[in-house]
């Protein structure tokens, strides 16, 4: 090192490697390497200048002897240096300065060896790991160097694979983790000094691709969007054909066969198919990536967008499905009405005179059935537990009972309306005769109109409370995962380490946690012992918590009763037993098991800091199992930490719960455990629900759904109103020239008519609203049924009214300035040229 020596260990890489590496090292300058550069670690430098003062920065330039023999002197022999086999490596230049920060395969790889390091007479430290090392190219030592080092070199040789994602796919993506296990096993067996890490890192990936396998069934949840598609296309169709009745008897009359009629109707009907396929596929490209990169409510990571997006793959299965949807259904509607249409007789009018007769149906009829419908949603999930299929067929059923709901209210929405405007005569004048015979007569053009705008203003509430919901109650779940406002988990530390951390700012009280694995005759649980008062403290107790008592007299009772235990209440009812009663419970010590009696002073279902009390109750996969919070075996119990650590005679933990002020209060603290890098602190900051993690890959898909359902429903919603009114101005242009000719001006037609699709509009959102609430509540209850996570705790339902109300009023103003265009339209009607043509 410059003019100076200190010896390291020396990694020979390659540049894939390091493309691999920069991604688990935190680093500055470059990370890559050309012959004749060099990267060095932070503690090389840090070695360097604390022993011999020489600055190495990025730029310098340094050499190293490569000793690639390990060499060892037999006894009364003396040190021969050139069975070293030393490589003189000169004017190598530093162009990156790396580090290591966190536990990872890498590192794990490359163990330090405890010895002294520079000070004879100092104590032993961690040395010629990844952090004590530096990294060159294997074509700077050459091929005849790397396979000496490697066969006789002072290290063993390290070797990484990298799973083939083609391969691991083309096998099964479900099976992923056991065909990597499985190479595991089949190396470990064919040489018993190869030893093989990494698992964790396979298990990780195995429960992402299980959750992200879980979260396609969300797809469910869009299918009122694809339902409404379908209502709005076959609409369109019947509304598009039966207008064109006229057209078609002039081209009878005029000599055109059948033949020739349907083929120009199905000709027609697959370039739209075609074309909404195409636009259909663009526009899912578009949108697919949404489902993972969400960070919230209608917002996204640009950079994670653009990372799906880059790596977007359709599947072919998928595209056949679009195109059977897009093609096969509307082609196949088509199909039957023009064949229906196409034998009209030759004459018929081109202009329909028919009057339909005003509705007398009574409200209350149509307000019964909707209370029923309603009343069969919300006693669905409660009558029959939502959970796995049994969740996938309640949501099925609440998407018919959505379309029942929407179809329901808006018939009465019309009955409704056309009432209030009878009853509004100093406001609206003889409009209101006019008002109400529109609206009870409408049927055939108002009912379709008015069925998909309430459908896809329901859904928009309605995903938007799911989401909202599955947020709060994840993070609400994470907050009692956590069990305080700093968790730590480090290697060994003394029990007492607690008052280390009670002298920080900030820091209010601690608690060490030991866990014991324990058993009540075959009944398997862990004994955790707490300091019962510094848990009562900083612990986030819910009312749920405790069933004997509250939080204050359970823990108090614990701590002023040594051998007092808190037991489950399953186990309590299992083995009959009650507070007060003494139980006979094997602790598990390092060296076997010791009987030890207990003193119940409490019942819990769940404690903050280990979950679920038995894991026997849990009904699905909880947060805090993901997190490695959750007690595994059959659950925990809890104990005065002095007592059990006194029978196990264990002085050591490796866990800590820790109050605080605020977060902000022990950044000292935080800075100065996140040194060490076994050490993991978990906060509520730290655990924020990204896309990495297994919860927030499964929330961000829901949030992207959300968006996806709020762009479609403006979008369908928008387009109903343009297709329908348009029709239903062109249907009614006689009534429009009719009250031009006896002295109606533009301006008044005009706003008869806009206050008319307005007015139907605003009720269609009021309607909405209503079904939003109640559709969203029962909603949110099914969506955990199909979730990887199941809450401990009570569900946090969440109405976002300021967010709601966004979006819904600006899909609703965007619906009523739509409605102005048909309004003008009908404003313009020429008087002359249409009762002319009648």
């Amino acid at each position: 090192m410059l003019t100076t020596k200190k010896d390291c260990r020396v990694i020979a890489v390659s540049e894939k490697i390091l493309e691999v590496w920069s991604n688990e090292l935190e680093y500055e300058g470059n990370f890559s390497l050309q012959v004749g550069q060099i990267l060095v670690s932070q503690r090389f430098v840090d070695t360097a200048f604390e022993v011999h003062g020489v600055e190495i920065h990025i730029g310098s330039t340094i050499g190293m002897d490569v000793l690639r023999h390990f060499y060892n002197p037999p006894v009364g022999r003396p040190f021969d240096p050139l069975e070293l086999d030393r490589q003189i490596l000169t004017n190598l230049t530093v162009v990156g300065i790396y580090d290591v920060v966190k536990p990872t395969v890498v590192s794990l790889s490359y163990p330090s060896i405890l010895r002294l390091n520079w000070d004879p007479m100092g104590a032993s430290e961690t040395v010629l790991g990844l952090r004590d090392s530096v990294l060159i190219l294997d074509e700077q030592l050459g091929p005849e160097s790397v396979d000496e080092i490697t066969h006789h070199g002072f290290f063993s040789p390290v070797g990484f694979i990298k799973g083939s994602a083609d391969g691991l796919i083309a096998a099964g993506a479900e099976r992923a983790a056991v065909n990597l296990l499985a190479l595991k096993t089949s190396l470990e067996q064919a040489d018993d000094y190869i030893m093989v890490i990494g698992l964790d890192n396979i298990e990780n990936l195995q429960t992402h691709i299980s959750t992200y396998l879980a979260s396609q069934v969300l797809v469910v949840l869009a299918l009122p969007i694809m339902i409404m598609s379908l209502m709005l296309t076959i609409f369109t169709s019947e509304s598009s054909i039966s207008n064109r009745k006229g057209e078609i008897s002039a081209l009878r009359a005029k000599g055109a066969s059948f033949g020739q009629i349907f083929s120009g109707f199905m000709w027609e009907s697959l370039i739209l198919a075609f074309s909404g396929l195409f636009f259909g596929v663009q526009f899912s490209i578009w949108m697919a990536p949404l489902m993972g990169s969400s960070t919230g409510l209608l917002t996204f990571d640009p950079v994670l967008y653009d990372t799906f997006l880059s790596n977007l793959d359709i599947p072919l299965s998928s595209l056949a499905l679009a195109g059977a949807i897009a093609m096969f259904l509307p082609a196949s509607y088509v199909f039957h009405v023009s064949r229906r249409i196409d034998v009209a007789e030759i004459g018929q009018p081109t202009v329909r005179q028919t009057y339909e007769i005003p509705e007398e149906v009574n409200l209350r009829y149509y307000v019964l059935a909707l209370g029923g419908t309603l009343t069969v949603l919300l006693l669905m999930p409660l009558l029959v537990t939502p959970s796995g299929s049994m969740a996938m067929v309640e949501i099925l059923s609440a998407t018919l009972l959505l379309f029942t709901a929407s179809y329901l209210g808006s018939r009465a929405m019309r009955l409704v309306t056309a009432d209030a405007s009878e009853r509004a005569k100093r406001m609206l004048g003889e409009k209101r005769l006019y008002l109400t015979q529109s609206l009870r007569r409408r049927k055939g053009q108002f009912i379709p109109l008015l069925v998909i705008l309430t459908l896809t203003l329901t859904t928009t509430t309605m995903m938007l409370i799911q989401s909202a919901s599955l947020k709060n109650t994840i993070s609400n779940e994470m907050g009692y995962a956590i069990g305080a406002d700093l968790r730590i988990e480090a290697p060994d530390r003394p029990l007492n380490w607690t008052d280390v951390l009670e002298s920080y700012d900030g820091v209010t009280t601690a608690t060490p946690v030991i866990s014991s694995l324990s058993a009540v005759g075959f009944d398997a649980f862990y004994v955790e012992g707490v300091d019962a008062q510094a848990y009562l403290s900083i612990g986030r107790f819910k009312e749920s918590s405790f069933t004997s008592g509250t939080p204050e007299e359970v823990l108090t009772a614990l701590d002023s009763t040594s051998n007092g235990i808190i037991i489950s209440h399953f186990y309590a009812t299992l083995w009959n037993v009650t507070v007060g009663a003494t139980i006979n419970v094997e602790l598990g010590t390092e060296g076997g098991s010791h009987d030890t009696n207990f003193v119940v002073v409490g019942v819990m279902r769940s404690a903050p800091g280990f979950g679920m009390a038995s894991t026997l109750d849990l009904a699905g996969v909880p947060f805090g199992a993901y997190l490695g919070f959750q007690a595994g075996r059959g659950g925990f119990a809890l104990a005065n930490i002095e007592y059990v650590s006194s029978v196990l005679g264990q002085s050591t933990t490796d866990t800590f719960l820790v109050g605080t002020t605020s977060l902000e209060d022990i950044e000292d603290l935080m800075s100065d455990l996140s040194t060490d890098e076994w050490t993991e602190l978990y906060t509520m900051e730290t655990l924020a629900l990204g896309t990495d993690s297994v919860t927030g890959l499964f929330l961000s898909g829901m949030q992207g759904l959300t968006m996806i359902s709020f762009l479609l429903c403006a979008a369908m919603g928008l387009t109903s109103i343009v297709l329908f009114l348009g029709s239903a101005v062109a249907e009614r242009e006689p009534e429009y020239a009719l009250f031009r000719a006896i002295g109606g001006t533009k301006r008044q037609v005009m706003s008869l008519v806009f206050g008319e699709f307005a007015g139907s509009v605003i009720a269609a959102v009021l309607v909405s609203l209503g079904l939003g609430l109640l559709f969203g509540y029962t909603m949110t209850l099914l969506t955990f049924g199909i979730s990887s996570v199941w809450p401990i705790l009570p569900k946090v339902f969440t109405y976002p009214f300021t967010v709601m109300f966004i979006t819904i009023a600006f899909e609703c103003v965007a619906m009523i300035l739509a409605c102005y265009f048909p309004a003008r339209r009908a404003g313009n009607t020429n008087p002359a040229e249409v009762l002319r043509n009648l």
